[in-house]
């Protein structure tokens, strides 16, 4: 299986080091050539809690490049460059070639499917949380109990056995991973998670562990999930809650000592965050359906105010 890799971030590395270990001929397509640079001589490490991924057979070049021999091309920018991404992308893949997508946010396979037939998408959500080490190195933090969850986009389409190919890289890399048969409970899922777990991280400044141990930091997360899962259950979707309501624990035993993208791009590289694709959009939703978010709006405009004055945080 040949994989492209679009995006070097810490989604990127993590999507990339997995696939390579999982048998696939992967290449990563970035804007930095400096990055590239370091990827071509030391490959991606992919730091876990039990383990780690040295893949050194992975290939690098710049963007747009020639995708038409791609089995699969994974979107792994942030959701804020998709759509620009995906207008610059469109007739450099191949007609079969299916686009992958583990980014956060509801609107990510939206925006893909302006461009790419349904059956063509494939949407994926695990309980992961990211940093971003160093050029080509990655820490992602998993909880182990929670397989990756993979769906196309049109449910019951597998476009040419994809889909099991990519459950077996994930599990042949050491990551369990299950297909789902609808994809409305995986992007669900995923934007909810998110939009809990970063932005409390980031307004906090605080680690994954200690939010989760802290009874306020607990409060946070779980009014934030909560209205995400009202809202879901609201647009049909299965009852999501019992999940989440189980999450915290894990997050202290197995996060304790993480934190997440959105925190390093704010705090550290003083850059915009993906607020706008996750709380913002839930918090769109939930006016449409009648469903209340205040903390969602309060957590959001924490963000955007830092995010205003980021070269003082």
């Amino acid at each position: 299986m040949k994989v492209a890799v679009i995006g070097a971030g810490s989604l990127g590395c993590a999507l990339a080091g997995i696939f390579s270990q999982g048998g696939a001929e992967v290449t990563v397509y970035d804007r930095n050539e400096t990055l590239l640079d370091t990827i071509r001589r030391q490959g991606v490490t992919v730091k876990m809690k039990d383990k780690t991924i040295q893949a050194s057979r992975i290939a690098a070049d710049a963007l747009p490049g020639n995708l038409r021999a791609c089995d699969v091309v994974c979107v792994a920018v942030k959701s804020t460059q998709t759509e620009s991404l995906m207008g610059e992308l469109m007739g450099s893949a191949g007609q079969d070639t299916v686009f992958f997508t583990m980014q956060s946010g509801l609107e990510n396979t939206d925006l893909l499917s302006a461009y790419v037939p349904r059956d063509h998408i494939l949407c994926g959500m695990g309980f992961w949380s990211m940093e971003q080490k160093a050029d080509g190195e990655v820490k992602l933090c998993t909880l182990p109990d929670h397989p990756v969850e993979l769906a196309m986009l049109e449910a019951g389409r597998d476009a040419k056995g994809v889909l099991k190919d990519v459950r077996k890289a994930f599990e042949k890399a050491g990551v369990p991973a299950e297909i789902k048969k609808q994809p409305e409970p995986v992007l669900w899922k995923n934007a909810i998670f998110q939009s809990g777990l970063q932005p409390v991280v980031t307004a906090l400044r605080l680690k994954i562990g200690t939010i989760a141990a802290d009874e306020n930091g607990q409060w946070l997360m779980q009014h934030i999930w909560k209205e995400g899962c009202n809202i879901s259950r609201a647009e049909g979707v299965e009852d999501l809650w019992p999940v989440f309501q189980k999450l915290l624990p894990e997050l202290e035993e197995h996060m304790g000592e993480c934190s997440c993208a959105m925190a390093e791009d704010l705090l550290i590289h003083h850059r915009h965050t993906e607020i706008a694709g996750l709380n913002e959009v839930i918090i769109s939703r939930g006016k449409k359906l009648g469903v209340p978010t205040p903390v969602n709006q309060s957590i959001l405009h924490v963000i955007l105010a830092m995010q205003a004055n980021m070269k003082s945080v």
